[in-house]
């Protein structure tokens, strides 16, 4: 039985939150995003696994370690599991998000919990939370009794260690806006964009007879047919990459100059999608012969020009930012690339990907490309010369 933590929402304020989260799971092309089912929002896969499971916050809390929030959430999260445990994995996605930016109070229930990356990690947690818990509030202790149940062990490591803690970067719908720009292959209006997407889902989750949002699962496949039918929609969505390229791209070399731009694990992706999808692209055209390996050089260079104008003019104008921002503003600069074409064959219709897979090719260090070599943290070669030689 789940615990209420509070009230469901029930006017479009409470709906509207939800919204800009079930999009940003869209987005990034979950089979099929829940509003109100396993949690305010929920996400399975296409092995109709959840991947995520997250309560969404919007008021001012604290998290303390009596935080009615905090408890009833992790209660439910333990039920919930245990009623429907064929739908969890070892890697579903537990997330308490706040729209509201705070920090959270260093060594608190909460924070430790966030900080548990691994069942060693989380079962420190559990001891640490049942050695200092004490609280003489019935609702909590009634969920403490739940977190404490030695029969719940398993679950709760496994929550524990998937769990973490997100607030929007910027605001729910400017993250949302963000993201679009990141995706959206052509230019066009992202906020025309955004505006349609938002509502297509709010048509779909909001029952105007009474007010309240509805429970409703939204279809990877219904959002694209409506994408589909809107020509101007048009998205480069996640679709065709492998847990196996994934894996494999972790070891490269271009995926950790990635990580040294704190690049969204999301958008990276993209990213190890389109390289990979270059790297089919360039094996196939080299195979029939249609470009000379002149040709190819001939764009590598031209696209490793472009890059040296992008870094100067990106640092020197953004001199006083951090290196990891001006190593995203000189990243996004270079995937905006719309001029690549190798010898007389362009690629309108999808330059963004193109761009993203050659940008990651050439950043990857090959020995084919070394005389092209381009990165993005303005520290990029000793920082990965560091990693390389730890």
């Amino acid at each position: 039985m789940c615990i209420p933590t509070s009230e469901n929402p029930n006017s479009y304020f409470g709906y509207v939150i939800q919204t800009p989260r079930a999009l940003h799971y869209l987005l990034e092309g979950a089979k099929i995003v829940s509003v109100e089912s396993k949690d305010d929002i929920s996400a399975v896969d296409s092995d109709d696994k959840l991947i995520v499971v997250e309560q969404i916050k919007d008021k001012e809390t604290t998290f303390s370690n009596y935080s009615a929030d905090f408890w009833c959430t992790f209660a439910n999260w333990i039920n919930r599991y245990k009623e429907n445990e064929d739908k969890y994995t070892n890697r579903t996605q537990f997330i308490i998000f706040s729209n509201r930016k705070q920090q959270l109070k260093k060594d608190s229930f909460i924070d430790i919990c966030n900080n548990a990356n691994n069942d060693t990690d989380s079962k420190k947690c559990i001891e640490i939370i049942k050695n200092k818990f004490s609280s003489k509030n019935q609702k909590i202790k009634k969920c403490f009794e739940v977190f404490k149940d030695e029969q719940n062990e398993t679950i709760v490591v496994n929550i524990i260690r998937n769990f973490s803690y997100k607030t929007s970067n910027i605001g729910l719908f400017e993250d949302v806006k963000n993201k679009i720009q990141e995706l959206y292959s052509e230019n066009r209006d992202i906020e025309e964009l955004r505006i349609k997407m938002l509502g297509w889902i709010n048509e779909k989750i909001y029952d105007k007879e009474t007010d309240k949002i509805r429970k409703f699962d939204l279809l990877q496949t219904d959002f694209r047919n409506y994408l589909d039918n809107n020509k101007n929609l048009k998205l480069a969505l996640i679709d065709d990459v492998s847990e196996f390229d994934i894996e494999q791209a972790h070891k490269q070399y271009f995926y950790h100059q990635l990580s040294l731009i704190e690049r969204e694990e999301e958008l990276k992706q993209l990213d190890c999608r389109d390289y990979h999808r270059w790297l089919i692209t360039k094996a196939k055209e080299e195979e029939k012969g249609k470009f000379s390996k002149k040709e190819f050089d001939d764009m590598y260079r031209t696209v490793y020009e472009k890059w040296l104008e992008d870094k100067d003019l990106v640092f020197s104008i953004n001199n006083t930012e951090s290196d990891v921002i001006k190593g995203k503003r000189l990243y996004n600069c270079s995937i905006e690339n719309k001029f690549i074409k190798i010898g007389n064959t362009a690629f309108d219709n999808n330059h963004q990907e193109v761009a993203r897979g050659v940008c990651n090719f050439l950043a990857n260090n090959n020995p084919e490309t070394q005389n092209y070599s381009i990165g993005w943290h303005p520290d990029y070669k000793r920082l990965l010369n560091e990693v390389n030689n730890a």
